[in-house]
């Protein structure tokens, strides 16, 4: 039997990265992209090394040491109990995911058998066709599913947000906006867009200017929170929203109090903001 390992490699990379990419969709928190490279090139050269040498490799302690490794690559900035949460969901995905591609791509009985190295245009395009709409394919319908409650019940898409600052609580009417698909990139979670003039007394003084002029110079550098930098697109451009680290935030819906992780984005211009509530909530910690 002829190996190609090159061509095991390519597509075994692919597969494991696109294992990670449907992974995204299960959590708010996205893989930064350089975890997912790195995971993905060694789930691909563990491949290798089975096509290589299957007696040492083929082996469930050798196979759990290169999942744990995975998953300790991808998850290893998280705590140690949603490592182990999201380990399992990643084992999850990779049963159900992988090996319907593997049937799909690698047996010989598979509609879209590749490993002849020699491929036509048309198997090609169906491969290339496959791996965009696993990609693509999620969240369109995320968006779709969120779009049709907005436009159909959108009682649902207003609730409460109890925001704890160390010791005050603030209590505020949000609403999803299904439009609203801000992250920080530096923590990877989701942003909140709050009425900024809500924290200016709890902010103090030497928030006052920044409140005033808006500009980031303004922003004090010995602030009892956290600042955080999101960058935004809007119409007039490339935006900057300045955004705090509550210490605890409770999303209240139908009664069901709920905490989540956010950032709050502190949005002076009231024209952004609807006048029957405070916060545009972003629609991952409501869904």
């Amino acid at each position: 039997m002829i190996m190609y390992l090159d061509l095991t490699f390519i597509v075994n990379f692919l597969l494991c990265y696109i294992i990670l990419q449907l992974q995204d969709f299960i959590y708010p928190q996205k893989i930064p992209f350089t975890r997912k490279v790195i995971a993905s090139i060694v789930g691909s050269s563990y491949s290798i090394l089975l096509m290589l040498w299957p007696n040492i490799f083929n082996n469930l302690l050798i196979k759990t040491i290169f999942f744990l490794l995975i998953v300790y690559i991808v998850f290893g900035n998280n705590p140690l109990a949603s490592i182990i949460k999201k380990g399992m969901s990643l084992l999850i995905v990779s049963f159900i995911g992988a090996g319907l591609l593997y049937w799909m791509m690698l047996e010989r009985d598979g509609p879209l058998f590749i490993l002849n190295p020699i491929l036509d245009a048309r198997k090609i395009t169906v491969i290339i066709i496959l791996f965009v709409g696993l990609v693509i394919f999620p969240p369109m319908v995320r968006i779709f599913i969120i779009s049709v409650k907005s436009l159909f019940n959108n009682k649902n898409l207003y609730c409460d947000l109890e925001i704890l600052m160390d010791k005050s609580v603030f209590s505020i009417k949000g609403f999803v906006d299904t439009g609203n698909s801000l992250y920080d990139p530096i923590t990877k979670l989701p942003v909140v867009i709050a009425r900024g003039k809500i924290f200016k007394n709890y902010l103090g003084e030497e928030w006052t200017k920044w409140f005033e002029q808006e500009e980031m110079w303004f922003i004090p550098t010995n602030s009892k929170q956290r600042v955080f930098f999101v960058p935004f697109r809007s119409m007039g451009g490339e935006e900057m929203l300045v955004a705090i680290k509550p210490k605890e935030v409770s999303l209240i819906n139908k009664g069901k109090k709920t905490k989540v992780e956010c950032l709050i984005a502190l949005c002076l211009k009231e024209k952004r903001m609807h006048p029957e509530f405070d916060a545009l909530i972003h629609p991952s910690i409501v869904f």
